[in-house]
């Protein structure tokens, strides 16, 4: 009897000295999304210009092909083109065989092929393109094997935060309307998600770009490749707390 009682006491104690804590209730929440796009010119691009050489052995391909790069890399410079802005990828060599000579005994050439990537980046650099793709032209250097735009990290950056803050503004705007017609009270912003952010370089088929090369060498003037506008989009989610 006397633990019992003694329990019973500590217990009472125990319980008397707790705090009490009301449970506090966590006020209603509602999500929604807000989305936003920019419409912008690019101000970078780059092009792979291909260089291709057939000779009766593989060197003398090899030696023809390297001429013809580095004399194009030299006139590229003369027109103001950096060093940083031209890489040279891996030369590769083929044989020919003879027409008809399926067994492929018969060689009787060599093919080298070498490509040349070209990035310019700004859209200072970018007003050298027209000159580059005239240069190429001029040099009758058809197999440009790809030309795309896009931003440069500088001004892609500054899209991306004018994208984003449209997007929360317009999740916002949308979340109060909704919340105004339940006639129900906006009491602040609980978190803040970005969802999503996306942009896509504008991108010219290989065709388009070889029509515009013998045009400009006939014309004696700059192929016109317009970059064009390219979206920028971003998507913010926000919970909102609300009240009745």
């Amino acid at each position: 009897m006397k633990k019992a009682s003694l329990l019973s006491i500590l217990l009472g104690l125990l319980l008397a000295l707790a705090p009490c804590r009301a449970e506090t209730l966590q006020p209603p929440t509602m999500y929604v999304t807000g989305q936003a796009s920019l419409f912008e010119e690019p101000d970078s691009a780059s092009a792979t210009i291909g260089f291709e050489q057939s000779s009766p052995t593989a060197g003398a391909a090899q030696n023809a092909v390297s001429i013809k790069l580095n004399s194009f890399i030299s006139a590229a410079k003369a027109l103001g083109l950096k060093s940083a802005e031209m890489q040279s990828k891996q030369l590769s060599l083929q044989p020919v065989y003879e027409e008809n000579d399926y067994n492929r005994r018969k060689i009787i050439s060599y093919l080298a092929e070498q490509r040349l990537e070209v990035t310019l980046k700004g859209e200072e650099r970018l007003l050298l393109l027209p000159k580059l793709l005239e240069l190429a032209a001029k040099q009758q250097l058809n197999n440009i094997d790809g030309l795309s735009f896009f931003f440069s990290p500088e001004l892609k950056a500054t899209l991306q935060e004018k994208a984003v803050q449209e997007a929360a503004k317009n999740a916002l705007e949308t979340g109060k309307a909704v919340l105004k017609s339940l006639n129900l009270n906006f009491k602040g912003i609980k978190s803040i998600r970005l969802a999503g952010q996306y942009s896509s370089p504008r991108q010219y088929q290989r065709s388009m770009i070889a029509d515009a090369a013998p045009m400009a060498m006939m014309s004696k003037s700059a192929p016109e490749l317009q970059s064009g506008q390219e979206e920028l989009s971003a998507s913010v989610d926000l919970e909102l707390l609300f009240d009745n």
